[in-house]
């Protein structure tokens, strides 16, 4: 429970609602269901993409689309991390030991959505490949990069 709620549960940054959670995860207890609690991540809420721009997603030709439906958010965006992980602090800390819940897991889809091209996730991808591999002679070492090699 709790998929697809982020806005629900974060209808503006900072501005947690927990009540109306509060009350299904009681009346799940009091019916003896048990609940795995869904830290929500995608999709993320309007206040995230109209304050952090990163989060949109940027097609290969660099068309910001705005999020208009499921899977539209950039996952690797520093400030969607961020608040993604404020997000699941909150919720955690909310619910860890409500006697409802039997587990707690964390976006059951993630890496299901778009693919962003950005600028940023360039540069990110580019570190990413330094610190991985050191130099561009390590990189394009012959046989590195072959199908089906373990490792």
């Amino acid at each position: 429970m709790g998929d697809l709620s982020w806005d629900s549960f974060e209808p503006a940054q900072g501005d947690f609602s927990f009540a109306w959670f509060d009350k299904i995860m009681d009346k799940m207890y009091a019916n003896g269901i048990r609940v795995i609690l869904d830290i929500p991540g995608t999709p993320a809420p309007i206040w995230l993409h109209r304050k952090y721009t990163g989060v949109d997603i940027v097609t290969q030709n660099g068309t910001r689309l705005p999020p208009a439906e499921r899977y539209m958010d950039d996952i690797s965006d520093p400030n969607y991390v961020r608040e993604a992980g404020i997000l699941a602090d909150a919720l955690t800390k909310r619910y860890a030991h409500h006697p409802a819940v039997v587990a707690i897991g964390y976006d059951n889809e993630i890496g299901n959505g778009y693919m962003s091209y950005s600028e940023a996730d360039r540069q990110r991808f580019i570190a990413w490949l330094k610190k991985k591999y050191g130099t561009i002679e390590e990189l394009n070492k012959p046989g590195r990069h072959r199908v089906g090699r373990a490792g």
